[in-house]
């Protein structure tokens, strides 16, 4: 899945441009390419970012540290946001997106874990794009030197 993300005036403008789940990278790369744009993801699988980036998708992990989530939240909470008509998808996640609640049915910082894939894309647009939050890769130079 992914979304077009663009920032004018303190404005957030989001278009859904596809929602599947389980695809290949090559399907993905293939989805992206297209598009030419930088695209921003989930660090959690470095492999997968790897393959997409060698497909020649310019792909950058975004930094999962603690707290981004409510990060990512209150920065697009600082903007106007709007989305495209044919978003289907994420207006319907917007719509079903809730804080989540403690043990005593109180209101917690956290957003529900459900209908987020694609506010999580807007998140690591965020994270990535305007906060800098982008892992950058490791220096291995000379660790393999006699």
């Amino acid at each position: 899945m992914s979304v077009r993300c663009g920032i004018i005036d303190n404005r957030l403008y989001v278009d859904e441009l596809f929602y599947e789940t389980d695809m290949l990278s090559s399907a993905i790369a293939n989805r992206l390419k297209p598009f030419s744009m930088k695209v921003f993801a989930d660090s959690q699988d470095p492999r997968l970012i790897q393959e997409i980036k060698n497909r020649g998708v310019n792909i950058y992990p975004v930094d999962k540290f603690p707290g981004s989530i409510k990060a990512g939240i209150d920065k697009i909470k600082d903007m106007e946001f709007f989305v495209t008509e044919r978003s289907y998808n994420l207006i319907t996640e917007l719509r079903k997106y809730v804080w989540d609640k403690d043990k005593d049915g109180n209101y917690i910082n956290e957003p529900v874990d459900e209908y987020n894939h694609l506010m999580d894309a807007i998140r690591y647009y965020v994270l990535g794009c305007l906060l800098g939050r982008i892992l950058k890769p490791k220096d291995l130079t000379g660790i393999f030197t006699h």
